[in-house]
């Protein structure tokens, strides 16, 4: 079998950049995976789309977070990731008739790792911004929004309000939108409204800021909309806080700007979608109806 791609683009890659080392992370110090559907995903074979694949590609390298449920998160044995994403990149892998194993790396190292050429896919919620269309190419899989998980209760009566975290200690996940755009934009917001700064805190996983939340480290921190409540129904300690979802937008698969692999994604997305294994995904990890999206949707060229 020939190497996968992403093993000689790095080869090219280190010769003029560093990479960035990402470290695949052990399993996640969180609670107790919790029992799922384990009906197994089954797409078939698309001719069409895997003709769109660059000639000798047997095999593509994946990566994630395995730290965002239910998106991707390990199992009970702490050793196998499972979730959305883990069932829809077994999905596109039985769609494209090519092997495409799932990495695990830290959030901001996988976008880095595939501009540089050692990882073919990134997997996970990537929401999609003109900055990042800048950097990477991306295709749509889903529909979004953040949200902000409080304490039961909200004893600080926050809602998803800019000006109702002002003072406060809010926190999100290194490398994400929230971190990167939502919340400097909410330090403006404070800061036009002579409120004091948010105390910002910045965490390498969600579990993490979940655990600093429920110990009462911070007031509220950020994330997708579907992960919170998610996270909030199987575990308690915390809760969602009222309001319209912040940034409503899609979300993403990340592939290297202008790899000759997208157009191969997104006609396997587009067949995922037509032929109704997408639905049984999103179904199986019981993804609102206003999540899903149309085969119109998926390209971001």
């Amino acid at each position: 079998m020939k190497k996968p791609l992403a093993t000689v683009a790095l080869a090219a890659a280190l010769l003029a950049v560093t990479a960035c080392s990402s470290g695949t992370p052990g399993a996640p110090e969180s609670p107790e995976a919790p029992p799922v559907d384990d009906g197994a995903i089954s797409a078939p074979f698309n001719e069409a789309a895997a003709s769109l694949l660059p000639d000798g590609v047997e095999s593509l390298i994946s990566v994630t977070d395995p730290t965002f449920a239910p998106f991707q998160f390990y199992d009970e044995g702490n050793e196998t990731i499972i979730g959305w994403t883990a069932d829809m990149i077994t999905a596109l892998s039985q769609t494209l008739g090519v092997d495409i194993p799932l990495e695990a790396a830290a959030f901001d190292t996988i976008i880095p790792g595939v501009s540089t050429g050692r990882y073919d896919l990134a997997a996970s919620a990537f929401t999609v911004t003109e900055e990042r269309l800048g950097n990477v190419d991306m295709v749509s899989w889903g529909l979004g929004g953040t949200g902000v998980a409080v304490a039961v209760g909200n004893p600080e009566a926050i809602s998803t309000d800019p000006l109702t975290m002002c003072g406060l200690r809010i926190s999100a996940s290194r490398g994400t939108s929230q971190a990167i755009e939502i919340l400097p934009r909410f330090q403006e917001a404070c800061a036009a409204a002579g409120q004091p700064a948010i105390e910002e805190n910045l965490f390498p996983s969600g579990q993490e800021a979940l655990l600093a939340l429920t110990s009462g480290r911070i007031d509220g921190h950020l994330n997708d909309t579907i992960s919170i409540a998610y996270e909030a129904d199987l575990h308690g300690g915390f809760e969602v806080a009222p309001g319209e979802n912040i940034n409503s937008s899609g979300f993403a698969f990340i592939l290297a700007k202008d790899s000759a692999l997208t157009p191969a994604f997104e006609a396997a997305m587009a067949a995922i979608i037509e032929n109704g294994t997408y639905d049984a995904v999103n179904t199986k990890w019981a993804f609102p109806s206003t999540a899903a999206i149309s085969v119109g949707q998926i390209s971001n060229k």
